[in-house]
């Protein structure tokens, strides 16, 4: 093996690091968007339900707007 065949290889792992981390950092962005998308959605549903049974809750002791009583 000569110099110039070590150089090559050198050249073609460099390149290989280069794309390797620009494909970790894409990957990584992607998931963060996903959980961030995930996170946002989850805290709506929370949200959501959350009212929902403040909502029930009202509507059973009486203090809600619909068949409740004064």
């Amino acid at each position: 093996v000569d110099n110039r065949v070590i150089n090559e290889r050198i050249k073609k792992v460099a390149a290989y690091r280069s794309e390797e981390g620009n494909f970790t950092e894409a990957i990584d962005r992607a998931h963060a968007e996903m959980n961030s998308s995930l996170e946002s959605v989850m805290r709506d549903i929370v949200t959501e339900y959350s009212s929902d049974k403040a909502s029930d809750s009202d509507e059973s002791n009486g203090t809600g707007t619909e068949g409740g009583g004064k």
